[in-house]
């Protein structure tokens, strides 16, 4: 057994602390999936790395470490778990090593490899960031936010992130190198000092454009997330919050016939398009038809799956009703209904009061 992991920096990812165990212990890069993991190949391990349990396992002392802190502290699994349904959350926390996920629920055939979609070419970085980890921590590390999927800028230095040459998936065997003329490096665990530049000038947003304002709007909602979220704040939850604050600007609920549903899409699409032009939408991974709205507003269909949809789709959603992820998490949600479907609410408090629903909801008293 190993004597300890390294003690962690603040938002650092897993696969970073691993890689700088490795670079003290002089390991080689091929040899630590099967000293830390027990496994000799690992799938998905920059962002939402496995197998959490028994890298704990094989350490004498981690009395600062448990999976709970690893996954909530330490992965991108908070922001995803808003997303995605509930049995690809259960599967994703039990295949990361939580004990408590439920595994009645889990088919272990699909892994944490296979979600999320649309994840970067390579590791990123902020330069701003790696400078001030120097001053503070004497090396510089990876930083999960900046590993979310179409996270392209840093929410405190409001910069473009910067690829290395280390890849977030695949060997690189037959990619050339890369435009800074560096050799691109197979993903394993390197020591992340040694592959952030200390040379690279910081690119600034552009504060005017539009395009460059929602990245970063983006990128805040998701740090805001990562760091003051919880793996227990299911989507179930989104979903209820979105259908009441729909309710409160006046939208109407998803309860409610089809033909309204589909007037909401329309509504929303029509107000997104209209703010971005094709070239941005393209930039924002947005299909030009209005499709994609339909298929990205929460619901409890288990057919929405965030593996599928990106979950900037979802959040343009929400950006679109002038509220951000940290608004929508405060609305509360007190109780359970007394009513199911088909028949209406009868608390006369509640948003849907009178209407007649397909799905049991949470009634909320807003005028608290």
């Amino acid at each position: 057994m190993l004597p300890t992991l390294p003690v962690p920096y603040p938002d650092e990812t897993v696969h970073s602390i691993c890689s700088r165990l490795a670079s003290r212990m002089g390991f080689s890069h091929h040899s630590i999936p099967q000293k830390l993991f027990n496994r000799r190949r690992l799938g998905s391990y920059v962002d939402l790395p496995y197998r959490l349990d028994i890298l704990l396992s094989n350490f004498i002392h981690t009395p600062h470490l448990t999976v709970d802190k690893l996954i909530r502290n330490h992965t991108t699994a908070p922001f995803y778990v808003m997303f995605w349904h509930v049995d690809l959350v259960e599967k994703v926390l039990l295949e990361m090593g939580l004990a408590e996920a439920n595994k009645t629920r889990v088919n272990r055939h699909s892994s944490t490899q296979a979600v999320p979609i649309g994840r970067p070419d390579y590791i990123m970085f902020c330069p701003v960031c790696a400078e001030e980890q120097r001053k503070q921590f004497g090396e510089a590390y990876w930083i999960r936010q900046h590993q979310v999927v179409d996270v392209k800028v840093c929410a405190v230095h409001q910069c473009f992130l910067s690829p290395t040459n280390i890849l977030f998936k695949g060997d690189g065997s037959k990619i050339p190198d890369d435009s800074y003329g560096r050799k691109i490096l197979p993903r394993s665990f390197y020591h992340p000092d040694d592959h952030i530049p200390d040379n690279r000038q910081p690119e600034y947003i552009d504060p005017d454009s539009t395009l460059h304002k929602t990245l970063l709007a983006y990128a805040e909602d998701v740090t805001w997330v990562l760091q003051n979220g919880d793996i227990t704040q299911r989507r179930t939850m989104t979903i209820e919050r979105v259908n009441l604050l729909m309710g409160m600007l006046g939208y109407g609920m998803h309860s409610l016939p089809d033909s309204n549903l589909r007037r909401l899409v329309a509504q929303i699409s029509q107000k997104i398009h209209d703010k971005y032009s094709d070239d941005e939408l393209e930039q924002l991974n947005i299909p030009k038809n209005s499709d994609w709205v339909m298929k990205s507003i929460p619901r409890k269909s288990k057919a929405y799956e965030n593996h599928y949809n990106r979950c900037i789709r979802t959040w343009l959603i929400i950006n679109s009703l002038e509220t951000n992820l940290e608004t929508l998490l405060s609305i509360p949600i007190k109780s359970q209904c007394e009513s199911s479907s088909p028949y209406p609410c009868r608390s006369s408090k509640c948003l849907n009061y009178g209407i007649i629903g397909r799905y049991q909801h949470s009634c909320t008293n807003l005028s608290d």
